[in-house]
């Protein structure tokens, strides 16, 4: 299982999963991609070599299932999770590996991604019309500060082939908000949320939500990799 952290670099949430999933029969890595304060730009494009090498590593592993890979992420790394779905970006980044065979994706910001999705001038463009049939789940929180509404990411939904639509959960939170996994509560300001129009983002963890979400991820995982 490859965990892929959020912009604020890795900060436990990665490690509140790992422990469900190992106790589930699952070997996890996480990877750091960059440190707290450093993320690298606007577009999760930029990071997403350093998935497709860990997943090369994890592919040649003693022990390990290379055609049962999962990957889930957190906010940036929920993207980058998405976005690892595609066909397209697979052969980009080379192969190596047998393409993951099912996605968790943790408030991947549904509204930025229908964003840059159909923007001509973005590396990402059109993606998502190469997105497979594995399964993929999204959760998300209706007061996510990210996103333009509480369902933003039914719009997103929609822009996916039908064949992947089927084979894509939307869990929606009621009242929880980004990073409701979290360990602290914070407040800061983003100028890259609600499509780049900027937002002030609050977080407020609430252990009923994280528990919530990391039992649906961990039976999701068991219910399509350990067959």
């Amino acid at each position: 299982m490859l965990i892929l952290h959020g912009s604020g670099g890795i900060d436990g949430r990665g490690a509140f999963y790992a422990r469900a999933l190992q106790e589930a029969g699952f070997a996890t890595l996480e990877i750091t991609m960059f440190e707290r304060g450093t993320r690298p730009g606007p577009s999760v494009h930029l990071t997403m070599p350093h998935a497709a090498a860990a997943l090369r590593w994890l592919a040649a592993q003693p022990g390990i299932d290379a055609r049962k890979l999962g990957v889930m992420g957190f906010s940036w790394g929920g993207q980058m999770t998405v976005m690892l779905s595609s066909s397209r970006v697979q052969e980009q980044l080379g192969k190596g590996s047998a393409p993951p065979a099912a996605f968790v994706s943790m408030y991947p910001i549904c509204t930025n991604m229908s964003r840059f999705l159909v923007w001509d001038q973005h590396a990402l463009y059109n993606a998502h019309l190469t997105m497979g049939t594995a399964p993929l789940l999204i959760v998300v929180g209706t007061r996510d500060d990210y996103e333009d509404n509480e369902h933003s990411c039914d719009a997103f939904l929609a822009l996916l082939p039908e064949s992947t639509r089927g084979r894509t959960t939307v869990r929606y939170l009621d009242g929880a908000t980004h990073g409701f996994d979290q360990a602290k509560p914070l407040q800061f300001y983003d100028s890259f949320a609600k499509a780049r129009k900027g937002a002030t983002i609050n977080v407020v963890p609430t252990e009923h939500d994280a528990a919530a979400a990391r039992a649906e991820t961990v039976s999701f995982f068991s219910r399509h990799l350990l067959r």
